[in-house]
């Protein structure tokens, strides 16, 4: 499977710009992927968004970065030899993908990737409530478990704003190897022990 993370001028794939994609193969995690683009002026670009992504206004309007196509024609053309392109992330189908799909359609790509993944806190939820339900809460009537829980909960270090793409595929793929394989996979996080109550379950 591909972990495939973006970072983006806001929250609406319609109206908002793509900044940054990060991507690794997770059956051969030192295959990886990762570029940036300018925002269009017909893209929005939300002042919220700009201390969690790192960049300002005028460096996302910059013209001399590359442009969105050509990004988008990267990724795709990386993605093309992989054997397993099922895309994977945390929250990867209701916003990622639904964020690169409507980005294809504008600029007339034959969008490669289908419509199913596999979901990080899916696998979490389920890893939970099989091992360990006493960790699972829940607030506002809804599952509470964001990155940062998945993060400290596999033993990492949570990952501080701003954010990058790749650093935040990187260390999905590195919470997706602890919970489904009991083992290290990044070797960026091969100093960061296993917890004992991840690597004893079967």
């Amino acid at each position: 499977m591909i972990v495939i993370d973006i970072e983006t001028s806001g929250l609406d794939p319609q109206t908002s710009g793509l900044v940054s994609i990060g991507a690794v193969e997770f059956e051969n995690p030192n295959n990886r992927f990762y570029g940036e683009c300018y925002v269009p002026q017909e893209k929005d670009i939300n002042e919220d968004s700009l201390p969690i992504i790192g960049f300002t206004s005028e460096q996302l309007r910059d013209t001399t970065r590359q442009s969105p196509y050509i990004l988008l024609k990267s990724f795709i053309e990386w993605m093309e030899p992989v054997p397993d392109r099922t895309p994977a992330g945390l929250h990867v189908g209701s916003f990622d993908l639904q964020f690169l799909k409507q980005l294809a359609d504008e600029l007339n790509f034959d969008w490669p990737l289908g419509s199913r993944s596999i979901d990080l806190h899916t696998v979490m939820y389920t890893y939970l409530k099989m091992n360990d339900p006493n960790s699972y809460l829940v607030n506002n009537q809804r599952s509470s478990i964001t990155g940062n829980f998945i993060q400290k909960y596999c033993g990492l270090s949570t990952v501080e704003t701003p954010h990058n793409a790749l650093t935040d595929a990187l260390w999905e793929a590195e919470c997706f190897a602890r919970l489904i394989q009991k083992k290290n996979l990044i070797k960026e996080y091969g100093d960061n022990e296993i917890p004992s109550y991840l690597s004893a379950t079967i």
